[in-house]
């Protein structure tokens, strides 16, 4: 085994990463000496890092929106995940933000436990939601009602190396099957090189090979494992996986070791399980490097991903409607279209519609398979659970089977 590589994964980190939260509230101030003007100061909370897209953007909307044609005074602030936790825990019940951005399954967590608002109860709450991605709208729901509404969404296809096909003398493969025999003969070119590479084992990289497959993560309703994540499908999957793994044909990426966006750069990697964030930064950092796409490889369960994204939400403690109207702008068909310019898929129905570039473009047929990850109050633990029991699996400690067994029994009491 070329490769021992432990992969240690908090709910904390998982709740976090990519994560942002936006604060709004509303305040009068003097707006050039006219009598009676209200300017809604807006701060934004964020983990955006500097130079990404997303941050880029809101940089350039806060200044569009602040002075008295915007009717905004906005402040951007970057926090680490820790402190961002640490201070959105510090205001909960009492001046809390207006508005926050979250990933989708997170939000049943913090609905939950009472700190978000249901947004569907708002007037026009139909005009909004209306003009977005129906299913990343379906994502915002819990219980019954809807706690989110999306800002991006995002979906996962196969970004390859041609060349590394061309030396192994092979044409890419749209079945599972054809993807395993792909990346071992890839694998086989070197000993520096692999098949196909994960950014991790969580659900968000394993989901889409596990649908494919024909495999579940939980029953319909999600609220039981046993029977469905320790299935024949998924067993054979999780094997699967450890053999390319265990003959070095597989490269999974953590902390301690190198990005799959570098060795993938490098050529060392024939497929890499992405999304439009992978990409994005691929073109920025590598522009001459040489790629394509495909979609995640057909199985009995078809062609799927994870429907991802962030979501816009409102705090239950909300004194005022600032942080609704900011959020229509940040869901208007104008702002999605400047996403998209940037190469983030939006959530807008128009933007979307009209969406085109290198970058996007692959992704945009994988939204209409893509499948939301389950929306229960555990994820965080149960996420962390899969990830931590499967790469055991792959560094080939103890029988595959009776390891989803004992995870669909810990997800189970989770899920209770």
């Amino acid at each position: 085994m070329r490769r021992n590589k432990t992969l240690l994964i908090s709910a904390i980190a998982f709740l976090l990463v990519a994560g942002g939260v936006l604060a709004v509230w509303l305040v009068p101030r003097d707006s050039g000496g006219v009598p009676g003007t209200t300017i809604s100061v807006v701060t934004i909370w964020h983990q955006y890092a500097e130079g990404s897209p997303e941050r880029l953007y809101l940089d350039g909307l806060a200044e569009r929106y602040s002075g008295e044609a915007g009717g905004f005074q906005v402040a951007m602030h970057y926090y680490n995940e820790q402190d961002l936790l640490t201070n959105l825990e510090a205001v909960k019940g009492g001046d809390a933000p207006q508005l926050v951005l979250i990933k989708p399954q997170y939000l049943p967590v913090l609905a939950a436990d009472g700190m978000l608002a249901p947004l569907d109860e708002r007037e026009d709450y139909a005009h909004v939601a209306d003009s977005l991605h129906a299913g990343a709208v379906d994502t915002g729901k819990y219980e019954g009602s809807t706690y989110g509404l999306p800002f991006s969404v995002s979906a996962q296809v196969i970004v390859y190396n041609p060349e590394l096909f061309i030396v192994s003398s092979q044409q890419p493969s749209v079945t599972m099957e054809g993807l395993r025999e792909s990346a071992q003969r890839i694998g086989s070119l070197d000993r520096d090189v692999y098949g196909i590479g994960l950014l991790g084992t969580d659900a968000g990289n394993l989901a889409p090979l596990i649908w494919s497959s024909g495999g579940e993560l939980t029953d319909s309703t999600f609220t039981q494992a046993a029977g469905t994540l320790d299935s024949g499908e998924n067993i054979a999957l999780v094997q699967t996986l450890a053999g390319l793994y265990g003959e070095g044909s597989m490269f999974i990426e953590s902390d301690d070791g190198e990005s799959l966006l570098d060795v993938f750069a490098d050529g060392r990697i024939g497929m890499a399980l992405a999304g439009p964030a992978f990409l994005n930064t691929l073109v920025e950092s590598y522009p001459s490097f040489s790629y394509d796409t495909m979609p995640v490889p057909e199985g009995a369960g078809g062609s799927r991903s994870v429907l991802d994204g962030m979501l816009m939400a409102i705090p239950q403690s909300g004194t005022n409607d600032a942080g609704w109207e900011y959020l229509k702008i940040l869901a208007s068909s104008e702002t999605q279209a400047g996403l998209a310019s940037r190469g983030v898929i939006p959530a807008g129905k128009t933007a979307l519609d009209s969406a085109s570039g290198s970058v996007i473009a692959p992704f945009l047929p994988a939204l209409s398979s893509a499948r939301p990850l389950p929306a229960v109050l555990r994820w965080v633990q149960m996420d962390a659970a899969l990830a931590l029991t499967v790469q055991g699996t792959l560094t080939g400690s103890g029988d595959t089977g009776d390891a989803l067994r004992s995870l669909a029994e810990q997800w189970d009491a989770l899920l209770r």
